[in-house]
């Protein structure tokens, strides 16, 4: 009788972690970071670059996205880019854990040169000190729903 007992528990706990190890061994995807959106992010040591897209209207193109500061104190960086006009370099300073958004929230956008087409890429830099990157970042225009207003908007603040 005992062996019976024993026997059933094994089985039932067999199947048990046999069924459930998957998600124990397996890479679960709602875990993985990733970006929900079109836009890309990149990291400096200090600032947080999140979803920043180039919308164009054929005629304007206009770089968008956030840069939150990170840490405990005042951070200085820089986003450099191709305007009309050549090389352009945009300065900021943001305070403690203080959020720049850049082409919305009442917010300008920073107008870089035309070119680029929905699907393409404009190179854009991000530098805090020494600390730099490059970002490839996508060039959209109002196909997408989410981004109609904002591209009839384009060369205002939004």
């Amino acid at each position: 009788m005992f062996n019976r007992k024993f026997a059933a528990v094994a089985l039932a706990a067999t199947v048990l972690l046999g069924t459930s190890a998957c998600s124990m061994t397996h890479d679960v995807a709602s875990l993985q970071m990733y970006t929900p959106s079109e836009g890309v992010d990149g990291d400096t040591s200090s600032v947080a670059l999140r979803n920043f897209i180039v919308l164009s209207n054929g005629t304007i193109s206009e770089l968008i996205g956030s840069a939150i500061n990170t840490t405990q104190k005042t951070v200085n960086f820089s986003l450099s880019y191709q305007s009309a006009t050549g090389n352009q370099t945009a300065n900021y300073s943001l305070k403690a854990g203080e959020k720049l958004d850049i082409g919305y929230n009442g917010q300008a956008g920073i107008a870089v040169a035309e070119g680029g087409k929905p699907g393409e890429v404009t190179v854009v830099g991000a530098a805090e000190g020494s600390d730099s990157i490059k970002l490839n970042v996508p060039v959209l225009d109002g196909t997408l729903p989410q981004y109609t207003d904002l591209v009839s908007s384009l060369g205002t603040a939004k």
